[in-house]
């Protein structure tokens, strides 16, 4: 029998190292002097930040007011579903539930994807904004269409952003062929719209990066020249709407959801390995990049209870998940009772993904930067490196929000929710982050 705990075991496709974070004492104050902006650059890795591709958003990440050059930390695993999650919660996956871009439900069926709306076991931004009296005025500009079903409205509570613009407002010429990605300058564009409606929030997701880095490699001269394209645009569209009156004590914050790999090696079908083996009836495998979440398949209660229990042949507890990496915060029921991971240059894939270039999911892609332009200054306690929860929490406390809470009303383990970093806006009457 095998015998494994639910979100437990690490195992290696080959080992790799993760660093622990610092983290920032948390506080909550007013709500901000002016509007704040979340910009997340689909899949730019902070070492992709340079000067020569991206001139504009690397000298305000050198010269800002806020905290210059710092790394941020992407939330586990490094895929676009979990963060765009963690920095619109301002908690960490083991609270909101989206523990990749897909998952095995544990129940019977196929695998599915992971990151609509009703998926989310917290509160969204949008939510806690909507219900409060009177509400927050918040606005979304996304490049990937997936992203306006992840804010959905839903029968558990969620509430939309205020307005949104996705791929499916923009001409057909403005959204990539294949993928059906709105191209960043008509996604931006969209952007100018909603600020029409005086927004106190706006979220903006940028998908060429990402697109282009899966497609040719993150490297290549292609991906190069997005970023370069990207920056073009992006520098325009900060500066036109920091010139907007309401913007005067506006902030704009420039992230990242993940970094991104380059593929050297034919992609592994952990799955495919399965069925080779005839283990596909004992267990489930779900690729997801950079890692593959690996399920047993109950099939009575004696093997039910037997997974509650560590596995003595796997080192007992000293395996667990929440051991070997509690960085991680990945301890869920969502993710698999073996969690492969891969290696720089690996990709565990099923067929769909395999021919990619560029990849992105495991702890080698973590590393985002963070950037802060406007109304803004340096903390006196120094900066560490931020984690994305700690940055959606801010932007919460920025707009004068209370935290996210659970679906039914409890409240998240301060362990599992975001720390106050002082100084990324402005608060009414006080300094920035007072």
């Amino acid at each position: 029998m095998i015998r494994l705990r639910r979100a437990a075991i690490v195992g290696w496709v080959l080992l790799l190292a993760a660093c622990a974070p610092g983290r920032v004492a948390r506080s909550r104050g007013p709500a901000a002097a002016g509007p704040v902006a979340l910009v997340i650059v689909d899949g730019l890795d902070a070492r992709d930040l340079t000067d020569a591709d991206m001139p504009w958003l690397a000298h305000a990440w050198h010269a800002g007011a806020w905290c210059p050059d710092v790394h941020g930390i992407a939330a586990m695993p490094a895929r676009t579903n979990v963060n765009h999650a963690t920095l619109t919660t301002g908690v960490e996956p083991e609270a909101h539930g989206i523990t990749g871009n897909a998952f095995w439900g544990r129940s019977g069926g196929q695998p599915r994807k992971l990151g609509a709306a009703d998926d989310f076991l917290v509160e969204t931004l949008f939510t806690v904004a909507g219900a409060q009296t009177p509400p927050v005025r918040t606005a979304a500009a996304v490049g990937k269409g997936k992203l306006q079903l992840m804010f959905a409205t839903t029968a558990s509570g969620h509430a939309v952003p205020t307005d949104i613009w996705s791929p499916s407002d923009a001409a057909a010429s403005e959204r990539e062929p294949v993928t059906g990605y709105a191209y960043d300058a008509a996604t931006l564009a969209g952007a100018r719209k909603l600020l029409d409606h005086t927004p106190a929030f706006v979220l903006i997701n940028l998908a060429d990066v990402d697109r282009v880095n899966h497609a040719t490699g993150p490297r290549s001269d292609a991906a190069r020249a997005t970023r370069s394209a990207t920056d073009r645009a992006l520098g325009t569209f900060v500066a036109d709407v920091l010139a907007r009156p309401e913007w005067r004590h506006g902030t704009v914050v420039v992230t990242a959801d993940h970094g991104f790999d380059a593929v050297a090696h034919a992609a592994i079908d952990f799955g495919a390995r399965l069925r080779a083996a005839r283990l596909d009836g004992t267990l489930v495998s779900v690729s997801d990049g950079g890692v593959a979440h690996v399920y047993l398949r109950r099939r009575d209660a004696t093997d039910a209870a037997a997974t509650l229990a560590p596995n003595p042949l796997d080192g007992g507890d000293a395996a667990l998940l929440g051991r070997v990496h509690p960085e991680w915060r990945l301890a869920q029921e969502r993710s698999g009772d073996l969690l492969l991971v891969a290696a720089p240059g690996y990709v565990l894939a099923d067929a769909d993904e395999a021919r990619l270039l560029g990849n992105h999911g495991a702890p080698g892609e973590l590393d985002v930067p963070v950037v802060v332009v406007g109304d803004a200054e340096r903390p006196a306690g120094g900066c560490g490196r931020p984690r994305a929860a700690d940055v959606g929490a801010t932007l919460f406390g920025c707009l004068g929000l209370r935290p996210s809470r659970r679906l039914d009303g409890a409240e998240v383990a301060e362990t599992d929710r975001g720390h106050w970093l002082t100084g990324m806006c402005r608060i009414s009457g006080r300094g920035a982050g007072s």
